[in-house]
């Protein structure tokens, strides 16, 4: 019976047991004895056996929950990445997972008993002490804090610990800590610290204007030192504005169908060019600019980087020259005087280099301006072919001389004339 159910009451009755006997039942395994002259005591003895089967299975089913709780806990602490530690009321280490030597490079019997506040970074030992009085001050908070903590080779790791003061809890009397390595997270964050100082530096120090605008109110975000220079308006004023209030008005239309239509339905990573706009200072003057742009994220925000390359003078001087080149076009009709130009860039083929006609050169030639492709065979084609020669002759000996030449000579025109 015993190898089937080891947890079964056994109760002995006989008339005629010894006391040797009984107690030799006893020892091998039955709950009690009765005898047949006392049956009197058999219900309460039958009674106390079932209650005594029922206590042992009751602590042996606590007793192997309890080996399996402590098989998973060990199991936890020994492959965790974070370090479990138990310190008491003065900070002395009462307990570390073994986790402890792969963040700290420390075995836990290393450091039973020392000061954990040996082991942290004077610059930030102040700090934890405040956060440690704390969890004395106030059971059951929950308190998280970081710091450096001195590993076992000098060098120092950046820890997150988060507490609770259990020192009133009888089966754990101590201030509990959860400690992770957070390490590389602070080279992450100083190296965006980094970034973000080298951008602000390549930003403020660029002589572009340059501001951040937030794609959804399209007000500023931001702006360099440089616009504040080029439209005259304070930062103050600056990130009280929109930007369409630096647009002519004829631009500001326009300006916000861009915004809809191009930049808004690029990648997140989109850039581009917008061309040229017209914008106006704080005095009123107006400046021609073109502008690049890039789509960022900045401080949460859908945002654009606008540079705005200030393009007026350029502008002006092109349309200068072309009033210029248009002025000598008519003063060259009128007089019906032509002009030419050949490239040098190749002394020894003269005939592959680049030969240009003013218009009134084609007309004097009988063409159409750019009617027809201009080539130095054409132009020799054209001379007649009694003063051909003499011509091809003295443009060669100008271009060896690099001297200038002055020469007669009569021109075929396509309609034989």
């Amino acid at each position: 019976m015993r190898e089937k159910d080891p947890n079964t009451p056994f109760v002995l009755i006989s008339g005629t047991i010894g006391e040797h006997a009984a107690i030799e039942c006893l020892r091998c395994g039955a709950t009690d004895y009765v005898l047949k002259n006392k049956l009197e005591r058999l219900a309460p003895t039958v009674r106390r056996a079932i209650k005594e089967a029922e206590e042992r299975s009751h602590r042996k089913r606590a007793e192997t929950e309890l080996v399996r709780r402590e098989k998973y806990f060990r199991t936890l602490t020994e492959h965790s990445l974070d370090v479990l530690t138990i310190l008491n009321a003065e900070g002395l280490f009462l307990y570390n997972s073994p986790s402890l030597e792969a963040v700290l490079g420390y075995e836990p019997k290393d450091v039973a008993g020392q000061s954990a506040f040996e082991l942290v970074h004077p610059e930030d030992l102040a700090g934890v002490q405040r956060a440690f009085q704390r969890a004395l001050e106030n059971p059951g908070e929950v308190i998280t804090h970081e710091f450096r903590c001195r590993c076992q080779d000098g060098s120092w790791c950046h820890l997150e610990a988060v507490g609770q003061n259990r020192l009133d809890d009888p089966e754990i009397a101590g201030v509990v800590l959860n400690s992770r390595d957070i390490s590389d997270r602070k080279r992450a964050e100083a190296e965006l610290r980094e970034g973000e100082k080298q951008y602000r530096l390549i930003f403020e120090g660029s002589p572009t204007p340059m501001w951040v605008t937030d794609l959804e109110t399209l007000r500023f975000l931001e702006v360099n030192e440089a616009a504040i220079q080029q439209y005259g308006y304070s930062r103050e004023e600056f990130l009280s504005m929109a930007t369409r209030d630096v647009r002519s008005s004829g631009d500001t239309e326009r300006y916000v169908k861009y915004i809809n239509e191009v930049i808004k339905k690029q990648s997140d990573a989109g850039f581009g060019r917008a061309g040229l706009w017209r914008h106006q200072k704080k005095n009123g003057e107006t400046v021609d600019v073109e502008i690049k742009w890039s789509k960022i994220t900045f401080r949460g925000r859908n945002a654009v980087l606008i540079m705005a390359h200030d393009i007026t003078e350029r502008k002006r001087a092109a349309e200068a020259l072309e009033k210029s080149e248009a002025s000598l076009a008519a003063a060259q009709r009128i007089a019906h005087l032509g002009s030419w130009e050949l490239d040098l860039k190749n002394l020894e083929d003269i005939n592959s280099n680049e030969l240009r006609w003013s218009d009134e050169t084609f007309r004097i030639f009988g063409y159409e301006p750019q009617q027809v492709a201009v080539t130095n065979e054409l132009f020799l084609r054209a001379v007649h072919a009694d003063d051909r020669q003499r011509v091809a002759a003295a443009v060669t000996e100008a271009l060896e001389r690099k001297s200038a030449y002055d020469l007669e000579h009569r021109i075929v025109l396509p309609v034989g004339e």
